[in-house]
C-alpha cells in the first residue's frame, strides 16, 4: 500500500497527526455451502483516514522517536470471488478504526529537513466477518516544513 501524513506540532513535544493510507489486501475467504466448506481467494481496496496525538519523546535530536494514538474511518471495498460451486459479491462498506502507533525518524544532514522513517501502525477494523492482521510496518521518507 501507499500512504502520507501531515502532522501540526503543537508543541515541541505534541503535534496532531492526520494520516491517509490505501492498500490492495489479499483476502482468503471460507464459506460453508450446504454439503462442504469451500475457499477463495481475492482482492479488496482499504483506504483509511485516522487523526490523533502524537506524543514526541527524543524531540529536537537526531532521532524523533514519538508514540501516537488515533481514531478514524475506513473505506472497505467490494470482495468478487469465484467458488467451485457460486460467484460472491461481498461489499463490505464503511467502518470505524482507531489504533496507536510508534514511529522514529532519523534526520538525514546538518539540517535534518529530510528523514528516514520507521514505524508500525496497531489499527483495528471492527466490521463483521472481516478479521484483517491490525499491524503495519511503515518506512519511508519524512520532510519537515
Amino acid at each position: 500500500g501507499i500512504g502520507g501524513d501531515l502532522e501540526y506540532h503543537l508543541t515541541p513535544r505534541m503535534g496532531l497527526n492526520f494520516s491517509l493510507d490505501w492498500a490492495q489486501l489479499d483476502v482468503t475467504g471460507q464459506y460453508d455451502t450446504s454439503f462442504v466448506w469451500e475457499m477463495g481467494d481475492a482482492h479488496m481496496s482499504y483506504l483509511s483516514l485516522t487523526v490523533g496525538p502524537n506524543f514526541h519523546l527524543t524531540s529536537g535530536g537526531r532521532a524523533d522517536l514519538y508514540l501516537g494514538l488515533f481514531v478514524g474511518y475506513a473505506a472497505l471495498g467490494s470482495v468478487d470471488q469465484s467458488l467451485p460451486s457460486t460467484d460472491l459479491t461481498l461489499d463490505l462498506g464503511d467502518e470505524f478504526v482507531y489504533g496507536g502507533l510508534l514511529g522514529l525518524d532519523l534526520g538525514l544532514g546538518a539540517l535534518r529537513v529530510w528523514a528516514l522513517h520507521f514505524g508500525v501502525r496497531y489499527e483495528v477494523l471492527e466490521a463483521d466477518g472481516v478479521d484483517l492482521d491490525p499491524l503495519l510496518p511503515e518506512a519511508g521518507f519524512a520532510r519537515h516544513f
